[in-house]
């Protein structure tokens, strides 16, 4: 069962990794960095889910883009390492962090989402209860998943090291 879950989170951080280093690197780094086309594929993404929070990005969301680009990026390269391979222990402490950080940074994301004031902003935000919930179902998985990995590295007997000490004990 634990492969299972290597899997699982290896599946999160491959993913994430192209978004990272596509699209949400592009709040903060200089435009002219990406090619025309990424830059119009989020452009377009913000106009038909109404995400004006990557049109036109509040401080407070490009610093949680900066959190990511220089904090969380690393750490998405050496979970990725670790889950790809599977039964690497000593990822625990940096996966919890990680996921600590991530699904903490989603919190006021989320709650501009849903509290927010939109109406006549340009670029358009989510004014109906319906384009709320398109936004906030694309940035929820990112709190999921991320909680999700704190809570099985926390519960997990071969992450916590019980498997290894439940091991020695039957041993002797």
């Amino acid at each position: 069962m634990e492969r299972l879950w290597d899997a699982f989170f290896a599946l999160y951080f491959i993913i994430h990794i192209p978004i990272l280093v596509l699209f949400d690197a592009q709040v903060v780094l200089p435009s002219w960095l990406f090619p025309d086309v990424l830059r119009n594929m989020t452009a377009e993404y913000g106009r038909v889910i109404k995400d004006s929070m990557v049109l036109k990005p509040p401080a407070w969301y490009k610093s949680l883009c900066v959190c990511e680009i220089t904090f969380q990026a690393p750490l998405i390269f050496l979970c990725t390492y670790a889950f790809v391979l599977g039964g690497r222990r000593w990822i625990r402490i940096p996966a919890i962090i990680y996921g600590t950080h991530v699904a903490t940074t989603l919190i006021p994301i989320l709650a501009h989402i849903g509290y927010h004031d939109f109406t006549g902003e340009t670029p358009q935000g989510p004014e109906t209860l319906d384009d709320r919930l398109k936004v906030a179902g694309i940035y929820l998985p990112w709190f999921v998943w991320p909680a999700l990995l704190v809570w099985r590295m926390c519960v997990s007997p071969f992450y916590s090291g019980q498997a290894s000490a439940t091991n020695k004990r039957k041993a002797h």
